[in-house]
């Protein structure tokens, strides 16, 4: 009798495991009593929230590329494509010079001057382009190094150029050859040293840009 009072008393405070069980069964009914709808739209749910994510992600990337991109072709790129035209423009004013001496005609040689000066013109043009993408004291002693050299050529040009209107381009060739050309040497030197120093940072670091002026020729930001 005691022995079946005490089993009976158990089973009304009850197992814990099979409480659990219990538990466990009446969670997977239902379930199994959910709609199909019900059952998918949680995990629809769960993947668009991931594929969200995902694109956020990715879109935080691009933005990052593309700031990047803006960057390498707002500064060292125009950078490159400027000093690329000042220095083909200051080889083809040096054959213009050339063919100015050999001229046999007055004619021709008014038209090579006047290519001359378009061709001032021309680097004029792309040197002011190229001023506001200066970064840091080191490419602005490499642009002070180039504007030096070719104010120095381009001084040496009109006596050239007078000498060979006057039927002596010997001796305005002696002139460029000993005075013009060693500048104007100096000039392309310092302009492929520029050219390094932004291919160099095109392919390693943002530019940066500082804003000064200096001996007349140093204007405007990025």
């Amino acid at each position: 009798m005691a022995q079946t009072l005490w089993r009976l008393r158990l089973y009304s405070v009850g197992d814990p495991a099979s409480h659990l069980t219990e538990t466990a069964m009446k969670l997977l009914n239902a379930i199994n009593n959910l709609s199909i709808l019900r059952k998918v739209v949680p995990a629809v749910l769960l993947v668009i929230l991931l594929v969200t994510g995902n694109g956020f992600l990715a879109y935080s990337r691009l933005d990052s590329i593309n700031n990047a991109a803006r960057n390498l072709n707002g500064k060292w790129l125009t950078a490159i494509r400027h000093l690329t035209d000042i220095r083909h423009a200051l080889s083809e004013e040096r054959r213009k010079v050339n063919g100015h001496l050999l001229a046999p005609t007055p004619e021709e040689k008014t038209t090579r001057e006047r290519d001359i000066r378009a061709l001032h013109d021309a680097i004029a043009t792309s040197w002011t382009a190229y001023l506001p993408t200066i970064a840091g004291p080191d490419e602005e002693r490499l642009a002070n190094e180039v504007y030096a050299a070719f104010e120095r050529y381009k001084g040496q040009l009109p006596s050239v150029l007078a000498l060979s209107n006057a039927g002596h381009p010997m001796t305005a060739r002696t002139l460029l050859l000993g005075e013009a050309e060693p500048d104007y040497i100096k000039a392309k030197e310092a302009i492929d040293r520029v050219l390094a120093f932004n291919q160099n940072g095109a392919r390693g670091r943002p530019k940066h840009c500082m804003t000064r002026h200096k001996r007349g020729f140093w204007s405007g930001r990025c």
